[in-house]
Parts: C-alpha cells; sequence; structure tokens
C-alpha cells in the first residue's frame, strides 16, 4: 500500500522510500534488548533485501511473491536457530 502510494511521485521515490520504511522497522528489536551492532547490520540487511523486494513489486505488481519471499526467509531463520532450549524454558 505504501509503495502504490509512493509510486504516484516516480519509481525511484517508491524504491527508496519504501526500501529506508522496511529497515527503519527493524529498529524494534532493540525494544527486546538486542545489541547495537546487531541492530545496525539489521537495518542495513533489510534495507537491502527491501530494495530488492521493492524492484521485484515495480516490475511484477504483485505483492504475494514478496510475502512468500519473507514469510519463507523468516522460517528458514528460525529453523535453522537452536530454539529448543528457549521453547523448554532450559539455559
Amino acid at each position: 500500500m505504501i509503495f502504490k502510494t509512493l509510486h504516484t511521485k516516480g519509481a525511484k521515490t517508491a524504491v527508496i522510500i519504501s526500501s529506508i520504511l522496511f529497515s527503519i522497522t527493524h529498529l524494534l528489536n532493540a525494544l527486546s534488548g538486542t545489541d547495537m551492532t546487531q541492530i545496525l547490520l539489521q537495518l542495513v540487511y533489510a534495507l537491502l533485501i527491501g530494495f530488492v523486494l521493492s524492484l521485484l513489486m515495480l516490475k511484477n505488481n504483485n505483492i504475494l511473491p514478496l510475502i512468500l519471499f519473507h514469510f519463507v526467509h523468516h522460517l528458514i531463520q528460525f529453523v535453522g536457530n537452536d530454539n529448543t532450549k528457549r521453547l523448554y524454558g532450559w539455559n
């Protein structure tokens, strides 16, 4: 929705601003006590991913593949982490 609204200002503007906004949403991780270095890395990574995804949105005009990518990306991160200790309350 934000991308479509920004697209009226031009494709370049839509891609850049929507990528920045996508990146900024990851600042919420600071509230969970995440290390600031990790947050900065997440911001840069999210900015790059947001840029690529917004270019794909511009090219295909379909958000569903982007949503699927985002879901699969987070699923792989979750499955790849050793979450068993947190799930069962082990230290």
